[in-house]
């Protein structure tokens, strides 16, 4: 158990199992006001034009704390869902106006989006302790991380969140940050006369595939671009292969790089070969302490390394790579 939350090893790997309390992001400037008039959401809907780049919604989104809570009257918050024609179970809930351009919408156990009528920030509400208006709420564990994972998806054309621009990476950053254990009365309940629908907790499973969330109106939002990610999880050589001429060898260094053993941080973690068009050419070297690299041409690709720092060295946490086709013009 770490930090509110439940996990278990299979396979030589911890598997997030279950949590002790719904996490709620909140606008703290709302602290102890009475709620906000009901948005009209289709009035925030972005005139984007076609193929224009996702727009940078989360930087500009009402500031958000995270905390864990307990639930109070939760068939009141069942009521709530089943006035919207919400009758299964809910990983995850999206209020109006938590995002520019995004919809009232829940993230179901069969792992569907469902839009809703606004009335979030009316209807469901804080007893005792006043945080501030409640923007978004994850009822499970796999619910949180599939919500993280699909404004990822979202605005960085990939559960990872490879090609989230700069600030956008750091606002979801500071989303993911662990909301810690409840304290006080922080009590989460909704507004509802009728209390008798039954709430069933949504089952702690993996919801597999990330989806993009669903947009204010009707019209679809842009699309981003059409990365492929990989994790990288061992060392070794492997072949990227995208779509086109080029074809590159990836080699990856020791996850572990410590100077006892004479490595130091400047040295490559990643190495990129292109292999693909005439002699074997290095075209991208990534030390383990640079956090992103890109490559342009001819395929644009992009890697990201986490590590922390170790007494005698650096640990590589996380390694992606990415890469999104070059359309040539004709």
């Amino acid at each position: 158990r770490c930090g509110g939350e439940t996990w278990t090893v299979e396979g030589g790997r911890y598997t997030l199992i279950g949590h002790d309390a719904p996490v709620v992001w909140v606008d703290p400037r709302s602290a102890g006001k009475a709620p906000s008039a009901p948005a009209n959401p289709a009035s925030k809907a972005p005139a984007a034009a076609p193929g224009a780049a996702p727009p940078s919604v989360l930087l500009a989104a009402p500031p958000a704390s995270v905390t864990r809570v307990r639930l109070v009257h939760p068939e009141r918050i069942a009521s709530f869902l089943a006035s919207r024609g919400i009758t299964e179970p809910v990983h995850y809930l999206i209020c109006e106006g938590a995002f520019d351009g995004l919809a009232a919408q829940v993230r179901t156990t069969s792992g569907k989006l469902v839009k809703l009528t606004p009335g979030c920030l009316h209807e469901i509400m804080f007893e005792g302790q006043k945080l501030g208006e409640i923007r978004m709420i994850a009822f499970t564990a796999m619910g949180r991380a599939a919500l993280l994972e699909d404004l990822a998806s979202t605005w960085g054309g990939s559960p990872e969140g490879l090609w989230m621009g700069a600030t956008d990476a750091e606002a979801l950053k500071e989303l993911a940050i662990e909301p810690g254990v409840p304290r006080g009365a922080s009590l989460l309940t909704a507004f509802q006369v009728d209390g008798r629908t039954p709430w069933v907790p949504a089952p702690e499973v993996a919801l597999g595939e990330r989806v993009r969330l669903l947009p204010v109106g009707l019209s679809p939002p842009p699309q981003p671009p059409p990365a492929v990610v990989r994790t990288l999880t061992e060392s070794g050589d492997q072949v990227i292969d995208p779509p086109g001429c080029a074809k590159y060898l990836l080699t990856i260094g020791p996850f572990t790089c410590r100077m006892s053993a004479g490595c130091v941080q400047s040295q490559d973690f990643l190495r990129l070969i292109e292999v693909g068009c005439g002699e074997p050419t290095p075209v991208l070297a990534v030390p383990y302490n640079q956090e992103t690299a890109d490559l342009e041409s001819p395929t644009q690709i992009r890697t990201r390394v986490q590590f922390r720092s170790l007494p005698d060295g650096i640990e590589v946490t996380r390694a992606d790579i990415g890469w999104i086709p070059v359309v040539e013009s004709p």
